[in-house]
């Protein structure tokens, strides 16, 4: 088991009223599993992950990494080395280059070696090898999506996550995503995406339901 998600919870105080946005989750990954979170708006999908990811603290439970509580780890190295992490929306940066965008979390690690044709073949592996030197402003939504995907690949992360990765995009550039994602997930890195896209049953080992902070098992389509 790579993750664990045990119990969690975490409250908001929104109009001086209390609410769970996560309410008591459980939820596991296996290494090298597609998990799908699927679930409208306003669900908890995204207070989920940042929990997973380190950028929340939950009021309640804990969740394991590797066997190891994320509370044990140093946090910018549990961000930049052991989880990709692409944020819902624009997250590359535009006063960056391409390149510069896949090595920043590198850099931010703490080190210092030259890493641009590991970037390079990321890149490549993207199918975007030739936007290298050109700056985000020149790329589609579904491009810079896949340079997100890449920057968060380069500390050889155990796990990707990727808050509504096909959001805003058209079907074309949604399955090269998720086809990207699903890539990814067969070389044994894990996924776990939160979506209201139905495109996630072609491609997800299994999903689960998010509604008002709950979690529900759901059987996969076939």
């Amino acid at each position: 088991m790579l993750l664990e998600v045990q119990n969690i919870s975490k409250k908001y105080i929104r109009n001086g009223n209390e609410f769970f946005a996560v309410d008591n989750i459980n939820l596991t990954v296996d290494k090298g599993e597609f998990v799908a979170v699927c679930g409208h708006s306003g669900s908890g999908k995204s207070t989920l992950f940042n929990l997973i990811s380190g950028l929340l603290k939950p009021d309640d439970g804990q969740i394991i990494f590797n066997n190891v509580p994320i509370s044990d780890y140093d946090m910018s190295k549990y961000r930049n080395g052991e989880i990709g992490y692409v944020i819902q929306g624009q997250s590359v940066l535009n006063g960056f280059t391409v390149i510069e965008n896949i090595c920043l979390p590198y850099y931010l690690s703490g080190n210092k070696s030259d890493i641009c044709e590991k970037a390079l073949n990321l890149l490549k592996e993207v199918g975007l090898e030739q936007y290298a030197d050109v700056y985000p402003d020149q790329l589609s939504g579904g491009e810079m999506r896949r340079v997100a995907i890449a920057r968060a690949l380069i500390n050889n992360p155990k796990l990707i996550i990727a808050d509504e990765p096909t959001s805003n995009l058209d079907r074309k550039n949604a399955v090269a995503v998720m086809e990207l994602l699903k890539k990814i997930s067969n070389r044994g890195i894990s996924v776990i995406i939160s979506t209201h896209d139905s495109l996630y049953n072609d491609y997800a080992d299994r999903f689960v339901i998010m509604d008002e902070g709950k979690l529900h098992n759901a059987e996969k389509h076939n």
